[in-house]
């Protein structure tokens, strides 16, 4: 069953015979964009998360244009080590909240690979990289995943 929200924000819900899977995918606006365009973004899936039951696994991932950083002192539990990032844009910051709101942990951010297997956006001039789309899952379940990295393609 599948829900879609607005034009940047989907949800699913999978059963299955144990434990069902809430997943919230979404696409954010820009880091440029208004405030007033964010606040409205993150909205949506507060509403959805909101929504979903509580004994789900909740799965939010999607291009969030956030940049998150690697010192996860502030947000133990929200953020692992190993993020392409030495600090959050505020997209990031946004995502960091969101997640630290609804219990997530940002699953890219767990799991040491080469910076190469990080980034998920190169600029056209192929001298920016960076790692702007994200996993994440309930923070009972972050050690479910296995692996998360980003495989590079033929663009």
């Amino acid at each position: 069953m599948y829900n879609p929200v607005s034009e940047r924000v989907l949800a699913a819900r999978i059963h299955s015979k144990h434990i069902n899977v809430s997943v919230v995918v979404g696409y954010a606006p820009t880091e440029d964009s208004d405030t007033g365009v964010k606040d409205d973004f993150y909205q949506q899936p507060t509403d959805t998360f909101d929504e979903l039951p509580g004994h789900d696994i909740k799965i939010l991932l999607g291009d969030f244009n956030a940049r998150v950083t690697s010192d996860n002192s502030a947000w133990p539990g929200v953020l692992g080590r190993h993020s392409l990032h030495s600090s959050s844009n505020d997209n990031g910051r946004r995502l960091i909240d969101f997640c630290a709101m609804h219990g997530l942990t940002i699953g890219g951010t767990m799991f040491q690979h080469r910076d190469i297997h990080k980034g998920t956006w190169l600029s056209p001039d192929g001298r920016t990289v960076t790692q702007i789309d994200h996993v994440c899952i309930t923070t009972k379940w972050a050690r479910s995943l296995l692996d998360v990295k980003s495989c590079r393609g033929a663009d």
